[in-house]
């Protein structure tokens, strides 16, 4: 469906069990990956690729290597991550309601 925000998953796992771990979401334009539930990269147009750095495992260090083919250096710190989320991401979101109606009941 046209306009609706794409879902994937990245990475080079053979099997959705595991894929379903490295999810992407491509909504309008921003991109936005996660590593099982946390985001750990995001794209906005007009701006560069936002990576954070390796906090976790080696897991997810191979996960941030798939998005970022394993460019290191130019990995920021949680607090940097945050701060260009708030200054890129966040105003894309700003557009909708700030107190959005609840979804009618299903009938």
């Amino acid at each position: 469906m046209s306009g609706f925000p794409r879902h994937s998953s990245y990475g080079q796992y053979s099997s959705y069990k595991y894929g379903s771990h490295c999810q992407r979401f491509d909504c309008g334009s921003m991109t936005i990956w996660y590593s099982y539930t946390t985001p750990v990269a995001f794209w906005v147009v007009g701006h560069n690729l936002v990576v954070r750095q390796n906090d976790w495992g080696p897991t997810t260090g191979k996960h941030l290597n798939w998005i970022d083919g394993g460019n290191k250096k130019l990995r920021v710190d949680s607090d940097t991550f945050k701060r260009l989320w708030r200054e890129q991401g966040e105003p894309l979101f700003r557009k909708e309601p700030v107190n959005p109606p609840n979804p009618p009941n299903p009938v």
